[in-house]
């Protein structure tokens, strides 16, 4: 074991405590899923390379990990830190650390939570883990097993970036489609609120456009640090998935801007539609001031007042009232024409 893995102290070990699945790449990548129970006793071929990845809730996995030579302080650092924000370390030229954000799966699929992909590599082997099953690194497992090859650890990064990638690009797709029937609904006639739906699109655009800006940032401050001493296929990775960050995030941004738009759309339009109500209401309001005041008077309890004893009292003050009524309308209908064609009112 000493060759191909000289980090892993594995003398009187059986298991690894907290490991998850483990696969030894052969030559061309070819990949071979490693039995948990009995994985360091398979792994004493020095030839591939080999990626393990752990379950970081168990502490087991870190007793076991930081207990490893040239593990420990890396491991307390970068596998069990507990910060949230997304990064990407070049200790060397032939080494890379960090954590990458991405989906949590639930047994129906990939839900809207975040969680966290941690690893360390370098040419020979690849650590990682989470504290949840993540759906861009369960399909990239998935897709492992079934086959697929993968000649050096900077390719399964580059497949996990891929699947993220795609699995943002698929979320861009929904917020897209989503925000497209909102507008549909903006753009009719009838009136509906939509700021409920529209603010939780927003709020996933905003968390999908958070991921993207941090991962451009991270391979952009990469190459940056990297100091042209990065390595010749990490460069290559790095070329190929920086472009395609960039544009989903500028797609990311413009669907945000797109969110504050419609939410502008929609405040205005409500807007428009309470004046109209209230213009309604006053109106009402003003032609029903002369019947309000008539009745008034008249239900006033003090002596001398006009039809007080007559029969038909009710009759004349039910019709003063409708007079009343029509004349105010038509006081109101001749005011705003007459402002309007002086220019007072629109």
């Amino acid at each position: 074991m000493a060759v191909l893995y000289p980090l892993l102290d594995v003398a009187d070990r059986r298991t690894i405590p907290g490991l998850l699945w483990a696969f030894r790449f052969g030559p061309g990548g070819t990949p071979e899923l490693l039995p948990i129970d009995g994985a360091l006793a398979a792994l004493s071929n020095d030839e591939g390379w080999l990626w393990l990845h752990f379950d970081l809730i168990d502490q087991r996995s870190r007793v076991w990990l930081t207990s490893q030579p040239h593990f420990g302080l890396v491991v307390r650092e970068e596998l069990f830190s507990s910060d949230d924000h997304q990064r990407l370390r070049m200790p060397d030229q032939f080494s890379l650390l960090g954590s990458l954000t991405d989906s949590v799966r639930h047994l129906g699929g990939a839900t809207g939570e975040t969680g966290h992909w941690r690893f360390l590599m370098n040419d020979r082997i690849m650590v990682s883990g989470g504290r949840h099953a993540l759906s861009a690194v369960e399909t990239v497992r998935a897709a492992i097993q079934l086959g697929r090859p993968m000649p050096e650890p900077v390719n399964l990064l580059e497949a996990v970036l891929d699947q993220m990638m795609s699995d943002l690009d698929h979320a861009l797709r929904g917020l897209s489609g989503a925000f497209d029937e909102i507008e549909d609904h903006v753009l009719v006639d009838a009136i509906r609120d939509e700021r409920k739906p529209l603010g939780r699109l927003r709020r996933r655009a905003v968390m999908v456009h958070r991921r993207l800006a941090g991962l451009v940032s991270l391979f952009r401050r990469l190459e940056l640090e990297s100091d042209g001493q990065m390595a010749p296929m990490l460069r290559a990775v790095v070329s190929r998935v920086a472009p395609r960050l960039a544009a989903l995030d500028h797609e990311a941004a413009a669907i945000q801007d797109r969110g504050r738009f419609l939410q502008d759309e929609i405040a205005a339009k409500l807007a428009t539609e309470a004046n109209r109500h209230l213009h309604a209401l006053s109106i009402l309001t003003s032609v029903l001031l002369p019947p309000t005041l008539i009745v008034g008077i008249f239900g006033m309890n003090i002596d001398h007042l006009p039809l007080i004893h007559s029969d038909m009292a009710f009759l004349w003050i039910i019709l003063i009232s409708v007079v009343s009524g029509i004349a105010a309308l038509l006081v109101l209908r001749r005011a705003t024409e007459w402002l309007r064609k002086s220019g007072l009112l629109r």
